[in-house]
């Protein structure tokens, strides 16, 4: 802000200060002043100008009831008008500030390829199979653990094949291992219970893509996980997964 308007802005202020101050205090002095005089007035009110008496009583209360809010409105408009600008003026500058430096977030992940930062399939990924029994899901899970971190992400494919036809989390098969340890993976994803949120947790993407294209992919609604194929087509290969964790880490 210029120091010219700052002055503007400065005078204009004072102006409205000073005359709708006066005029609040004025209003208020004079209802003020009317409602002492009926007070020490009222042996005198006889029966025939009580009525009147208790008219003006009521408008002048109301008068100083109406006035107290108009004075937090007045304050606020004065202070609204003089800094309304400048904190404009710092609000706008703080979110181009944010959106540059999310701008460069977004460059940074469109020049990174989801080749180097998702956790490939011949590396550590687990998976399940559909014809895989709850009870070999279990002591597959348990063996792996002993080499690795604790799994809980489980992408399930279908048969003794490599394409990916669902999701699921370890906590997910908990309430089978010990109910329905002979029920099969494929049957688990598709109970009523689980089917929409096994068939519809992850997406698939190509592997060229970039990881900005992976951030807007796994932030739609309902969406944990990203499968990757050769070319982001349904019954493809699994290339690897990558969470928002990965993304996260990328952009570090």
């Amino acid at each position: 802000m210029s120091d010219n308007s700052a002055k503007e802005q400065a005078s204009v202020a004072k102006v409205v200060l000073g005359f709708g101050g006066g005029a609040i205090l004025l209003l208020l002095l004079m209802a003020g002043i009317s409602e002492l005089v009926l007070v020490f007035s009222i042996d005198q009110i006889t029966t025939e100008n009580r009525d009147m008496y208790l008219f003006i009583k009521d408008l002048l209360n109301n008068i100083v009831n109406a006035t107290l809010p108009l004075i937090g409105v007045w304050v606020g408009a004065v202070i609204s008008y003089y800094f309304g600008k400048a904190n404009f003026e710092a609000a706008s500058k703080s979110v181009a500030d944010a959106l540059q430096s999310n701008n460069a977030a977004i460059n940074r992940l469109a020049q990174k390829k989801l080749f180097d930062y998702m956790v490939k399939y011949d590396d550590k990924l687990f998976t399940l199979k559909t014809t895989m029994t709850v009870r070999e899901a279990k002591d597959s899970i348990t063996k792996y653990n002993k080499n690795n971190p604790d799994v809980y992400r489980l992408p399930v494919l279908d048969g003794e094949t490599k394409i990916p036809v669902a999701y699921l989390e370890l906590n997910d098969l908990e309430k089978y291992f010990t109910t329905a340890p002979d029920k099969t993976i494929g049957d688990v994803a598709n109970d009523k219970d689980l089917a929409s949120y096994s068939h519809t947790s992850f997406r698939l993407i190509a592997l060229s893509k970039s990881m900005q294209e992976a951030s807007v992919a796994i932030n739609q609604p309902g969406v944990c996980i990203l499968f990757i194929t050769e070319n982001g087509n349904q019954k493809e290969d699994l290339k690897g997964i990558i969470t928002a964790k990965d993304i996260a880490r990328s952009m570090v």
